[in-house]
């Protein structure tokens, strides 16, 4: 397997071998159902329609997917690079008519101007600056016009979130042990990868509701 996502595979499979059928929701931050919930709400204020297509960029185990399943004329595409979470996806969903697939690049494997929305929550959190401008690129590319990407990022403006980024030390190493490693991006961070991929920042709020700062940015 591709070294590509290799750290957060080892996170997953840690949580895995600890917690159990627990470590699905671990893995992807815990409370599955309320964030899901604001992840759909986020999605939906962007502009989400019944009948649209989202792709869900880093879907892990599939919280924002449940949170949608009951829209029956909803398309969907799934993408992360954990074999384990992408199961638990499929099975939690249960939708024969979505997708879900592992990537092993920053790539979005769809046609030019196929998707309404794209979301990226609990993404770049884990990526480098090279890996999140190439996925924000690739996704402009993706997307419809007047459609949006809906990402979450750390600031490291915010002081819960600095804490996140600069533990202590031995809260780091455990840290390190058992999640992948967090990375930042300031707000001009998300303006400039905006601008390189041609997007038009709509709205940028830290924090969020999604324990997150959060980036809706437009394609005109």
């Amino acid at each position: 397997m591709s070294s590509y996502g290799s750290a957060y595979r080892r996170a997953v499979a840690r949580q895995l071998f600890m917690r159990g059928k627990r470590g699905y929701e671990a893995a992807v931050g815990g409370e599955f159902e309320r964030f899901g919930a604001l992840e759909r709400e986020e999605v939906d204020s962007a502009g989400l329609p019944e009948n649209g297509f989202l792709i869900d960029v880093g879907c892990g185990a599939g919280r924002l997917a449940a949170a949608l399943k009951g829209r029956p004329r909803l398309s969907y595409l799934g993408l992360d690079v954990s074999p384990s979470l992408i199961r638990k996806a499929r099975e939690t969903c249960a939708r024969p008519d979505w997708r879900f697939e592992l990537v092993n690049r920053s790539a979005i494997p769809v046609p030019d101007g196929a998707a309404d929305i794209i979301s990226m929550f609990s993404l770049i959190t884990h990526l480098p600056t090279v890996e999140t401008r190439a996925y924000i690129v690739d996704a402009a590319r993706a997307l419809k016009k007047g459609g949006a990407v809906v990402v979450s990022f750390l600031d490291p403006e915010l002081p819960e979130h600095r804490r996140m980024l600069r533990a202590p030390f031995i809260e780091a190493i455990v840290v390190n042990l058992f999640w992948a490693p967090n990375v930042a991006s300031t707000k001009d961070d998300i303006r400039g990868y905006a601008r390189e991929a041609g997007l038009e920042v709509e709205k940028i709020e830290s924090p969020s509701n999604v324990g997150q700062s959060l980036a809706v940015l437009r394609k005109r």
